[in-house]
């Protein structure tokens, strides 16, 4: 199923500093990070989006723009590279019984099950899972109703979840449109609006509701043991409650972990068809082929001692094949395979003596040795470039770069380059291990050596000490094609370095290094900081990478500022350097609550940035000032709960001289209307139990922390406010709304409101709309339930505008079921009237006559005895006139009928302009209702309005036939006509009745009907009717 350089594992595409690779917070180091905005994305892909959206060229490019902005800013990781250099990897004829198999072909026509194949090391997982990729996309190439989403672990690349989900929505967002809107609007909040990341609870969420817009899901998931333990539970948990997908798993045995799928249907990876046909792939290359001179039974000899040898292991017999290369004769190649070595390490211990043996063996050996220990995947450049580097002349040498397939070549197949990539790895995770435990030559100071490395490097950058700006910096780093390991050396060297005190401590190197460099340029993104560029001396990179070799400069420039005004204090607890900062103190305590030139304290930093063990330090020390804010206003507690970081806000709330109670920062915020805004449970029930904790005080907004955990739909919080004595329940914000106003449509929230007996249901708040009112109006029927329940509700209370939530929810045009549980509320007023437009729930019934259910709403209402059917709006109006308005339809006549019903109905009231329902609905043609209207003994045909016309000249004006017929037929019908069309009326009427008396075929009569009377203007000049 593999080839010689394939196994488990594929490296990822570099961008930039490493494509996707998330830099190593956990080691703290000054580093550059701006490769998201090289992601890559395939034109094709994006014009097949655009092209189904719009086909307008300006548009299309917009959008192939946006979706890219978007895809950057969710994740630099793309799978899609990954699968592209595994798949290219797989032998012909590989994986083909897998995907025939009963398991897998009951997976795949079983909706959303979980099928999880397992396998020992290098045994083809990888290979097959691309295979598996290929049959699912090409299956479903022209079915955009069916998504399959990819991902393949790496032991070298460290993915969190929040990295993997924010793939699959970048997945589905780039191969499918459909999702473009929803994924736009959630870029939007975050990223355009309050410039945040998403947390892993979003993007679950959003990740679920895009899925569910698809016929089928499939999910395939690679390598999952090479990820933490921690990260191995979160995928784990997301395919436990994710129901909408069909999961392909694959990994080594991981019993530990099943138990979370207990539906999981399970699978052990054979591959001992699979190996036969690699194996013979692999025999047909020119110096093999030549050897064994097609020699059947000398093949068969071959394949079987080698399936045997490698135990079933693609790794295993990829490394045997490439020792077998080394032969030149028949007789030497029996001589190896007799020599074989079979499990996985005595093959590597093989290969590394095979390797010492040859003729470059340093070169081999030091390129092991950086793939092993980098930071992050190399790309074959970058490690050409560090192998041309001299340690002991301390030197770069741009001649003495190695040609790529000698380095290949030289390292014996431990080392792969992936083609589309041009990521260079070791072969597998397994080798990683093994050369990690090696001990000999080079291995036994790795870190040194690459710091070294490192410092020869920057070396022959020599405007460094020169650059001034983050842009200059950028220059360097991002445009200096002849350098292309700089940026990894500039992010990572004091990573390396700080590993040095393991070995035998800092390398002189580094010192001399600075000492000759002058102001050395910094920059971390990662760092939460007023400002992200400064310029270093060596006492400050020392206290940023905690160089305890250094103590002494550090300690003798102890109160030497950066050209930014931050203090060695400062930068260590930036970067959480315990150590370094404990000697600062005891020889220099006063420097405790110094603030740097931005506001920051060596507390507000270390809470900012999430580093607990220097927070403890910090306040174990009496002088500590735990209250003094940051620039920002916000104070260490503040800070804490804003970074959602428990284990700090505790130590905090725990300091008896804390004040849990300061106002402060942007919005001028608590520390609890903070936690309860973003929703943190436990850290609101922290501070909850902080004696002198006042949880009724407001933010610059007047939200109190009940009125931001209602806004947010945080139930959970609500719960535990409203269990306070001490709470407000209705406590205004400056918007006159209380925390009952605020939660809106968020029915969990509301249910915990309600919980409190002294929350006040009826408070008016903006427009003066009680909570029934507005959730009536927005169209949230289980809140209104809950409001309904509620003993003391005012059903009938009115708005600014007399308006009570009946009329209100009917003019929501889904407000209907709404309207209708109002409506069978005991006690309900339907009579009440709009005080500018008039209007009442009957006459916002007639408006809605066409929507699904308003008759159903109609026939309730009207049985109403107490309806007053007859009431106007502003225009005049009646529910009649309305309804005769409509277009024709017959719900509108059935409602119709329903009001002629009634004895009380005034069939001939007039609006302002004079016009009753039988003008309106002969203008319109409406002839059900005509014909329900003229069915009224008391209805008048002849009135009109103030133009003049009565209904039969609005029908003839609009060549309503059919109705003007029905009106000739009133006995009570006045045919003289006065009125400015009263000409006009005569001719067509008399015409009409002239047609009628020759009893012409009213089929033909209905399409061949033309007349060409002349009407007489005012002024004689005749006029076509037609």
């Amino acid at each position: 199923m593999d080839d010689s350089s394939t196994n488990d594992d594929t490296a990822s595409k570099p961008i930039k500093d490493n494509p996707q690779v998330p830099e190593n917070k956990a080691a703290l180091p000054p580093s550059v990070n701006m490769s998201a905005s090289n992601t890559y994305i395939s034109n094709s892909t994006f014009y097949s989006a655009a092209g189904n959206v719009t086909t307008h060229i300006g548009q299309e490019k917009e959008l192939i723009n946006e979706v890219r902005e978007i895809a950057d800013w969710l994740t630099p990781i793309n799978f899609k590279s990954i699968h592209n250099d595994t798949f290219k990897k797989r032998t012909l004829g590989t994986g083909v019984r897998f995907l025939q198999s009963n398991e897998f072909q009951r997976w795949l026509s079983t909706s959303c099950e979980t099928l999880w194949v397992t396998g020992m090391p290098g045994a083809g997982k990888t290979i097959l899972s691309s295979i598996v990729v290929d049959y699912l996309q090409i299956r479903h190439s022209s079915s955009p109703e069916v998504a399959v989403i990819i991902s393949y672990c790496r032991y070298n690349t460290p993915y969190s979840m929040e990295d993997i989900l924010s793939s699959f929505i970048k997945q589905l967002l780039e191969r499918h449109p459909s999702v473009f809107t929803e994924v736009q609007s959630f870029y939007r909040a975050h990223y355009k609006q309050d410039a945040t990341r998403p947390n892993r609870r979003e993007l679950s969420e959003l990740f679920q509701n895009l899925c569910s817009t698809f016929e089928a899901v499939y999910l395939t998931i690679d390598a999952l043991d090479e990820v933490s333990d921690d990260t191995k539970g979160d995928i784990l948990g997301l395919v436990a409650s994710f129901s909408r997908a069909n999961v392909f798993l694959t990994s080594r045995p991981l019993d530990a972990f099943e138990y979370l799928l207990p539906e999981a249907r399970f699978l052990h990876l054979d591959p001992r068809g699979d190996i036969e046909v690699f194996i013979l792939n692999k025999l047909e290359t020119p110096r093999l082929k030549g050897i064994l001179k097609g020699d059947e039974g000398l093949i068969r000899e071959t394949l079987e001692k080698l399936k045997i040898k490698s135990e079933g292991i693609f790794l295993v017999v990829s490394l045997q094949i490439e020792m077998l290369k080394g032969a030149n004769s028949l007789k030497k190649l029996r001589v190896i395979l007799e020599s074989l070595p079979a499990g996985v390490n005595d093959m590597y211990s093989s290969t590394v003596v095979r390797i010492e043996s040859g003729d470059d063996c340093s070169l081999a050996m030091r390129a092991l040795l950086w793939l092993t220990y980098a930071i992050r995947p190399l790309t074959i450049t970058e490690l050409q470039h560090a192998l041309a580097i001299s340690n002991d002349a301390g030197t770069f040498d741009l001649e003495d770069v190695t040609e790529r397939s000698w380095l290949l070549s030289v390292c014996c197949g431990l080392v792969v380059v992936d083609q589309e990539t041009e990521t260079v790895r070791l072969a597998h995770y397994t080798a990683h291990d093994f050369l990690k435990a090696l001990t000999t030559g080079i291995f036994t100071r790795p870190h040194t050596f690459i710091t070294e490395c490192c410092m020869a490097y920057l070396s022959e950058i020599k405007l460094f000490g020169q650059i001034s700006y983050q842009s200059q910096l950028s220059n360097v780093l991002y445009s200096n094609k002849s350098y292309p390991l700089l940026l990894y050396v500039y992010n990572h060297w004091g990573i390396h370095a700080q590993s040095c005190h393991r070995e035998n401590g800092l390398p002189t190197a580094v010192s001399a290094f600075f000492l000759t460099c002058g102001l050395y340029p910094w920059h971390d993104p990662t760092v939460r900081y007023e400002s992200t560029f400064d310029r270093f001396e060596l006492p400050h990179i020392a206290s940023c990478y905690g160089l305890s070799d250094l103590l002494p400069q550090i300690l003798l420039f102890h109160n030497k500022p950066t050209a930014e005004g931050r203090l060695p204090l400062h930068l260590c607890a930036m970067y959480g350097q315990d150590r370094i900062m404990k000697a600062l103190l005891e020889t220099h305590p006063k420097a405790l609550n110094i603030k740097d030139k931005y506001g920051d304290t060596a507390l507000t930093l270390a809470c900012c940035n999430n580093h607990e063990s220097t927070v403890k330090l910090l306040i174990s020390y009496d002088n500590i000032d735990i209250n003094l804010p940051a620039g920002s206003g916000n104070t260490p507690l503040m800070l804490a709960v804003e970074n959602g970081n428990l284990v700090i806000t505790q130590l905090l709330i725990e300091h008896p001289c804390l004040n849990p109670n300061h106002r402060g920062g942007q919005c001028w915020s608590t520390a609890l209307v903070l936690a309860s805004q973003d929703g943190n449970k436990e850290i609101v029930r922290l501070l909850l139990h902080r004696d002198g904790i006042d949880v009724n005080s407001s933010d610059w907004c007047g939200m109190s922390a009940l009125a931001r955990a209602a806004y947010g739909g945080h139930a959970s919080i609500v719960e535990l406010l409203v269990a306070r004595d001490d709470i407000d329940p209705n406590k205004l914000d400056f918007g006159d709304e209380t925390p009952l106003h605020l939660a809106g449509g968020h029915v969990a929230t509301v249910k915990a409101l309600l919980s409190c007996r002294r929350v006040n249901v009826n408070h008016k708040g903006p427009l003066e709309q009680s909570a029934l009112i507005k959730a009536s109006y927005d169209g949230h029927i289980d809140v209104v339930k809950l409001l309904l329940n509620q003993d003391d509700i005012d059903v009938n209370q009115v708005d600014s505008s007399n308006r009570t939530a009946l009329v209100r929810a009917l003019m929501n045009s889904k407000g209907l079921p709404i309207a209708e549980l109002l409506l069978s509320f005991h006690g309900i007023n339907v009579n009440t009237q709009a005080t500018k437009s008039g209007e009442t729930a009957l006459l916002q019934a007639a408006s809605f006559s066409g929507c699904a259910g308003s008759e159903h709403f109609f026939k309730m209402l009207i049985s109403r005895r107490e309806l007053d059917v007859n009431q106007q709006n502003r225009s005049g109006r009646t529910a009649l006139i309305l309804l005769s308005l409509a277009v024709r339809g017959g719900s509108q006549a059935n409602m119709v009928k329903l009001l002629l019903s009634r004895h009380d109905i005034e069939v001939n009231k007039q609006d302002i302009g004079g016009n009753t329902a039988l003008i309106y609905a002969s203008s319109r043609g409406n002839v059900k209702v005509v014909k329900l209207l003229l069915s009224c003994g008391d209805v008048d045909v002849n009135i009109r309005n103030k133009d003049g016309d009565n209904a039969l000249v609005n029908a003839a004006i609009e060549h309503r036939e059919a109705i003007i017929e029905l009106l000739l037929t009133c006995k009570n019908l006045d045919a003289r006509q006065r009125g400015s069309f009263r000409e006009f009326a005569a001719a067509r009427t008399a015409t009409i009745q002239a047609e009628i008396e020759k009893r012409a075929s009213m089929a033909r009569f209905s399409q061949h009907w033309k007349y060409s009377s002349q009407l007489s203007s005012r002024n004689g000049h005749p006029s076509r009717i037609f």
